[in-house]
C-alpha cells in the first residue's frame, strides 16, 4: 500500500511491470525463465540473463568469441592472428593477412603453413658447412669437404690438420680432384705382387702387370701361360724364343733336297718345306714351327726310329710353293747318307717326318748324300794358273774351271789332253784316310761329249809314311761319248798296310780321234765306306 490509497508491486525474479505480469528485460517465456533474443545466461550465474557480450564482430573474423561472467568476453584467435580482438599478427607472422613469415622466422619444414624462429640464425656450422632448418625448429649442418660433426667442427675421415686440409695416413689426394682425399686404392696388394698399381679418379685403380701376368688385378696368366707362377706353357702352346706360342698343325711337308754330293767335313745345305693351312701362306717365318734335317748312314725304315737319326736344326729361308722353306747345314763323313726332314708345330714335343714324296709313309723316300773327297765337288780353286785346291797333275793335262758344265754345285774341272804320254795326262785328288781291309765305293762323275777323249777312275793306296802300297789301279771301265753326265764307280778294298787313298783320272785319246786336244769334264769325286 502506498500513500493516497494506491498500491505498488515489487516484482521478484525475472518479472516486471506494475503488476509483475511481464518479463524483465532480457527474459522471455511464459514463466520468464528463458533468455530473450540478444541475451544469454550469465556464465557466472546461469539463472541470470545478460546481454550477449559477443554480439557483433568483436574478434574481427579471425577468432572465436567466448562470453565471460558479468558481460565480459574473450577472443580465441585462429591461425596466425593474435590480440584481444584478433586484429594483429601472431609472433613470427606478418602481412595484411598474416600469412607470411616475419623477419627472423621461416616456414616450418614439418608444416609449411607455420612459421618458426629460424633455427639457422646465427648458426654458421663453424664456417665449414651449410645450415638447413628441420621440422619443429631443429636444424642440420651439411658439412663441406673435409669436415664432419653436428657443427662441422671435426675433420672428416681421411683428413687431418688444423684446417683439415691434409690427407690422413692411408689416404691420398683424388687424382680427379686433388682437393679431395680418398682412401689409397693401392694401399693393399691390389695387383697381387705381380704389377705396379696406379691410383685413379674416384678411388679407382689400375695395374700395370709384369712378367707373365694379366687381368685387372694381375691375377691371371697371359694367354698361353699356366702354373702357379705362369712360367709354364699351357696346353696347346709351346716355348719359342722365350714366348709361349700356339701350336700349329703340320698339314703338309716335303724334303726338297734330293741327291747331293757334299764334301767330307764341309757343311752342305739340306732343305725342306712345311705347310700349315691358313698360316704359312703369309710372308715371313711362322714362329710356331721348328724344322730339322735328320740323317742316317743306313736305310731309313718306316716307322722311323728317332734313335737311328742324327738331326741338325734348320732355319727359315723364305717362301716356297705356298709353304715355308727351311735349310739346315749338315756335315757328312765319308759314307753314303740318307736324310729326311722333320717339322714340329708344338715346340718339338712331336715331329712330322717328311721325305721326297711328302709326309713320310712306307717306304720312306729319303734324299741321299754321296760324300766327296776333299774338294771333291771341284768348287774351290786358287793359284795362277788357277787349279782346283787339293789336286795335282802330271803336267800333260790342261786343267780349267768350268762354270757352264757341272754335275753338282756350281763348277767342274775341264781336263784337256795336252800330251801323247799317258803318264803325264793324270790328275789326282788329295789323300783321304782309310782303314786297311775295309771295303769302299770310289765314284767320279764325268761329262764326255768329245770324240777325241775318254777317261777312267784311278785309285792309289798309301801307307802311313805316304809310300805307295802295291801299284796304281787304273780299272777297266772308261767313259763313252754321250750328252749327259755319267758315273764310274769302283768297289774296292783297302789293302793291308793302307792308311790313305788318292783318287783321280787319266785322259786318254779316243780311238780314231786326235792324239791331243780331246777333253772331258770331271766332278763330284766321292769315297764311301761300304
Amino acid at each position: 500500500m502506498v500513500a493516497g490509497g494506491s498500491a505498488q508491486c515489487a516484482c521478484t525474479g525475472t518479472w516486471a511491470g506494475s503488476t509483475c505480469d511481464t518479463c524483465a528485460q532480457g527474459y522471455s517465456g511464459a514463466a520468464c525463465d528463458t533468455c530473450a533474443e540478444g541475451y544469454i545466461p550469465d556464465p557466472g550465474n546461469t539463472a541470470t540473463c545478460i546481454a550477449n557480450p559477443c554480439a557483433g564482430n568483436l574478434c574481427n573474423g579471425h577468432g572465436l568469441c567466448t562470453a565471460l561472467a558479468g558481460g565480459a568476453h574473450q577472443c580465441t584467435c585462429s591461425g596466425t592472428w593474435a590480440g584481444a580482438a584478433c586484429d594483429t599478427c601472431a609472433q613470427g607472422y606478418s602481412g595484411a593477412a598474416c600469412d607470411t613469415c616475419a623477419q627472423g622466422y621461416v616456414p616450418d619444414p614439418g608444416n609449411a603453413a607455420s612459421c618458426i624462429a629460424d633455427p639457422c640464425a646465427g648458426n654458421t656450422c663453424s664456417g665449414h658447412g651449410t645450415c638447413a632448418p628441420l621440422a619443429g625448429g631443429a636444424h642440420q649442418c651439411t658439412c663441406s669437404t673435409a669436415w664432419t660433426g653436428a657443427a662441422c667442427d671435426q675433420c672428416a675421415t681421411g683428413y687431418e690438420g688444423g684446417q683439415c686440409d691434409a690427407c690422413a695416413q692411408g689416404y691420398i689426394p683424388d687424382p680427379g680432384d686433388t682437393a679431395i682425399c680418398i682412401a689409397d686404392p693401392c694401399q693393399s696388394d691390389t695387383c697381387n705382387g705381380h704389377g705396379a698399381c696406379t691410383a685413379g679418379a674416384g678411388g679407382t685403380h689400375s695395374c700395370a702387370c709384369t712378367g707373365y701376368w694379366t687381368g685387372a688385378a694381375c691375377s691371371q696368366c697371359i694367354e698361353g701361360r699356366t702354373g702357379a707362377d705362369c712360367s709354364a706353357c699351357a696346353t696347346g702352346y709351346h716355348l719359342s724364343a722365350n714366348a709361349c706360342v700356339a701350336d700349329v698343325h703340320v698339314d703338309a711337308c716335303a724334303l726338297t733336297t734330293g741327291a747331293i754330293w757334299p764334301e767330307t767335313g764341309v757343311a752342305a745345305e739340306v732343305r725342306g718345306r712345311v705347310v700349315s693351312t691358313g698360316k704359312t701362306e703369309a710372308a715371313g717365318q711362322l714362329a710356331e714351327v721348328r724344322g730339322r734335317a735328320c740323317t742316317a748312314s743306313a736305310a731309313i725304315a718306316w716307322p722311323t726310329s728317332q734313335a737311328s737319326l742324327t738331326c741338325a736344326n734348320a732355319s727359315y729361308v723364305g717362301e716356297s710353293g705356298g709353304g715355308d722353306e727351311y735349310a739346315a747345314q749338315v756335315t757328312f763323313t765319308l759314307d753314303v747318307w740318307r736324310f729326311v726332314y722333320q717339322f714340329s708345330g708344338d715346340g718339338g714335343a712331336t715331329w712330322t717326318t717328311c721325305d721326297a714324296n711328302g709326309i713320310a709313309a712306307s717306304p720312306v723316300v729319303p734324299g741321299t748324300a754321296s760324300v766327296l773327297i776333299t774338294n771333291g765337288g771341284l768348287e774351290r780353286w786358287s793359284g795362277q794358273p788357277e787349279k782346283p785346291d787339293g789336286y795335282s797333275d802330271a803336267g800333260g793335262v790342261v786343267v780349267e774351271r768350268s762354270m757352264a758344265e757341272h754335275h753338282g754345285g756350281g763348277a767342274s774341272a775341264k781336263l784337256t789332253r795336252n800330251s801323247t804320254n799317258n803318264a803325264l795326262v793324270e790328275i789326282m785328288g788329295a789323300r783321304q784316310s782309310v782303314v786297311a781291309g775295309r771295303g769302299y765305293t770310289v765314284s767320279i762323275w764325268f761329262l764326255d761329249n768329245n770324240a777325241n777323249a775318254k777317261t777312267n777312275v784311278i785309285v792309289a793306296w798309301y801307307d802311313a809314311s805316304d809310300v805307295l802300297v802295291g801299284s796304281v789301279s787304273y780299272g777297266g771301265t772308261y767313259t763313252g761319248d754321250q750328252t749327259g753326265w755319267q758315273e764310274i764307280a769302283r768297289q774296292m778294298t783297302a789293302p793291308t798296310g793302307a792308311a790313305y787313298v788318292r783318287i783321280g783320272t787319266r785322259v786318254y785319246s779316243q780311238t780314231g780321234g786326235t792324239s791331243t786336244g780331246g777333253f772331258v769334264y770331271l766332278d763330284d769325286v766321292s769315297l764311301t765306306a761300304n
